[in-house]
Formats: C-alpha cells, sequence, structure tokens
C-alpha cells in the first residue's frame, strides 16, 4: 500500500519516502544531498528493483547550467528540482513528457526541501504528492518535471525599502517580477530555458523532446511567464497552465489580434478572488500571519480578474480551445493553488498523452 509498507526486516517503513540527489548536467555523476533513507531501507529499495517491483518516485536537486557568459548577469544562477515518475529506471526504453515549472522552490513539500513561497509564510504546492497521486490512480500520464527556482532577493534589480533590524523589508522590484515578465528581460529568461535549460534536461533524462510533450505551469506571474512560454516559443512549449495569472492588456490585445499558440496546444486558466457566492477572507489560519504589506493574499485573485477575463476573451476571438476555472473565495498564494494544482496537471498530461 502506499505510504505503508514492511522492510526486509519487517518493520513498519513509509514507502513514500525520497531520496534526494544534486546532478551535475556536465557529467554522469549524482552526488546525494540530503539522504533520508537509513541504511537498511536503501537496501530494500535495491531488493524491490531487482525484484521488479515499482519504485517510488525521486526528486533530484542541481544546479542549473550557466547560460551563456554574456547573459549570466542578466540571468543569474539558481536551483533546479527534477521529479522522476514511478518505475522511470525500470522501464529504461520508455520516454516521458516534460513539465516545467516556474518558482519551483515553493512546490515540493516540507519533506522534499520545499520553502516558503507565493504570498504567505510557509505556503507550498505539494506539487510532488499531487503528483505521485495521481500518476499512481492512472489519472494522468507520467511525465518528467523540472521545477526551476526563482531569484531570491539580494539579486540584481532586487530593491527592498528596510524598516529596522527586526522588521522583515519591504519589497519594491523583485527580478522575478522582470524575469516572469512580458520584456526584454522575461523574453531573455524564456529563451534561457529553452535553449539551454531544456537542452541539458532532454540530453540527461529520457524525455519526449518534442513541442507536443512539452508544458509549461507557473502561478501569479510564473502563470504570465507559462503562457508566454507557449506564446513567445512555440517550436519549443505546445501547451501552459497559468494559475492567477498576471495577464495584462498589451499581450490581451496582441492574442486578440494575432493566433501564435500551437493548433493542439492545450491550456488552463483559472483564478481565486471574490463572487457573488463567496468572499476572499481577509486572514486564513492555514496561511500564518503576513506583514500588512503582504496582503495580496486577500486582494490580489481579485485585482487580477479583469485581466483574466480579458484574456479569456481574446482567446475565444481567435477560437483557440482552453479550460477555465474560476475558484471562488480562493486567495493568491501557494497553498491555494497547491490545493486546485490537480485540475491543470490533468489538462496538461492527460493520460497517454
Amino acid at each position: 500500500n502506499p505510504g505503508r509498507g514492511w522492510d526486509i526486516r519487517r518493520r513498519r517503513v513509509d514507502t513514500t519516502a525520497r531520496l534526494a540527489v544534486a546532478v551535475d548536467l556536465a557529467g554522469s555523476t549524482l552526488r546525494p544531498r540530503n539522504t533520508r533513507l537509513p541504511a537498511h531501507l536503501m537496501l530494500s529499495c535495491a531488493c524491490t528493483l531487482v525484484l521488479g517491483f515499482q519504485a517510488p518516485a525521486k526528486t533530484m536537486t542541481f544546479d542549473a547550467p550557466a547560460p551563456a557568459l554574456f547573459d549570466r548577469a542578466l540571468v543569474p544562477g539558481r536551483s533546479i528540482h527534477v521529479w522522476l515518475p514511478p518505475g522511470y529506471h525500470q522501464q529504461p526504453r520508455r520516454r516521458y513528457p516534460t513539465l516545467y515549472v516556474h518558482d519551483g522552490q515553493c512546490c515540493l513539500s516540507n519533506d522534499e526541501g520545499g520553502s516558503s513561497g507565493g504570498v504567505g509564510e510557509g505556503s507550498r504546492w505539494d506539487l510532488n504528492c499531487a503528483l505521485s497521486r495521481l500518476v499512481t490512480a492512472g489519472e494522468i500520464s507520467p511525465a518528467i518535471v523540472v521545477m526551476l527556482d526563482s531569484c531570491g532577493g539580494g539579486h540584481l534589480l532586487d530593491m527592498d525599502l528596510p524598516l529596522g533590524p527586526e522588521m522583515p523589508p519591504v519589497p519594491l522590484l523583485r527580478r522575478r517580477w522582470l524575469e516572469y515578465g512580458d520584456n526584454p528581460l522575461g523574453r531573455k529568461y524564456i529563451g534561457y530555458v529553452c535553449d539551454v535549460v531544456k537542452p541539458a534536461i532532454d540530453a540527461k533524462f529520457r524525455t519526449l523532446p518534442s513541442p507536443e510533450h512539452t508544458s509549461a505551469m507557473g502561478s501569479s506571474m510564473g502563470g504570465l511567464c507559462a503562457f508566454l512560454s507557449a506564446w513567445r516559443r512555440p517550436d519549443v512549449f505546445a501547451h501552459a497552465a497559468c494559475l492567477s495569472p498576471v495577464f495584462q492588456l498589451p499581450l490581451i490585445t496582441e492574442v486578440a489580434l494575432r493566433r501564435r499558440l500551437r493548433p493542439d496546444a492545450r491550456l488552463y486558466i483559472d483564478n481565486g478572488g471574490d463572487t457573488d457566492s463567496r468572499k476572499v477572507p481577509l486572514i486564513e489560519l492555514a496561511d500564518g500571519f503576513d506583514p500588512v504589506w503582504q496582503l495580496g493574499a486577500w486582494y490580489l485573485d481579485t485585482s487580477l480578474q479583469p485581466g483574466v477575463d480579458g484574456m479569456c476573451a481574446a482567446l475565444r476571438t481567435q477560437g483557440v480551445p482552453f479550460k477555465y476555472h474560476r475558484e471562488a473565495g480562493g486567495r493568491h498564494n501557494a497553498r491555494a493553488w497547491g490545493g486546485r494544482v490537480e485540475r491543470p496537471l490533468r489538462t496538461l498530461l492527460p493520460p497517454d498523452s
């Protein structure tokens, strides 16, 4: 049973445990990072592989390949987390579709090394848990999932307003906002993902590298970036899932006037916010308590609704099929996105895709 089992010494163990490793894309060696499995369980897993049973999924963490020398100041280094589906190593001839997810640092659950992300302390998608659950149930196709961290504070172009030694600063500008935006730096970042990261992933793992098997997903500004990946680079990305995306008028107008998405594109858009039936709570105890300037979890999805409505109208004008979901009263943070992440996964990774 998933999550419950017995090792070779007849002791109850957690069979959903993961092994995190660091990967050197330039070579072929794996360096263990944060190994969580005791020796007797590692032996048990080895026996499991020999006997032919399906091994649990793994998440690997490594440093992103460096961009071209001229671009390194524009697109600084970051970590990448790669989730491999159950049975990846037991089916050496099988290749898998690939999903690229932005804000990778807030995708993983605590035991996989996730950190707080989005608006709200301690908020995470628990994406690895949703993937394991849906793949095991046969509701989505097994896929390789690449989660790219966004740049945290302290990088070039990050600007803060300090309030005192005991107070977190107020963010005035974040590199993430620029990298994920529809601007020259955003185009440079998408080019880095398409032309540097993806070829390295395709070389290291058994992917299906063609666009029809490649998707992007993100939330907030990351949701905009996911859409732009499919819009600006249909030669690489066919499909996109945009959770609480930041769609603005120039892009909406461009989409209404042109059709650049691939004919086979699978597109998912959702948003939370106030509805007639339910309002977004000002404070959600499960999210913890945020500084007053981080109350965006309360109002942002409502304020983004006009852009979402405009993009949906533009797509309909062009006859582009898409799926849309409105999460009544949904907040703007990683916990809210993780609560409905199964919906975009089913859209992007239908069985046998």
